[in-house]
């Protein structure tokens, strides 16, 4: 068994700062990932 924690940032890509991932994709990597995954967020770092 094994676990992985990943951060991924969305930037934009006109000026390069990070941005909110669209819900489009993070209901895309859930039905993808199904129960083995959890998206926390948003979550903007500035």
């Amino acid at each position: 068994m094994a676990e992985n924690l990943s951060v991924h940032v969305w930037l934009n890509p006109r000026t390069g700062e990070p941005t909110t991932v669209r819900e489009d994709f993070r209901a895309a990597v859930l039905k993808f990932e199904g129960a083995d995954v959890a998206i926390l967020g948003p979550t903007l770092f500035t």
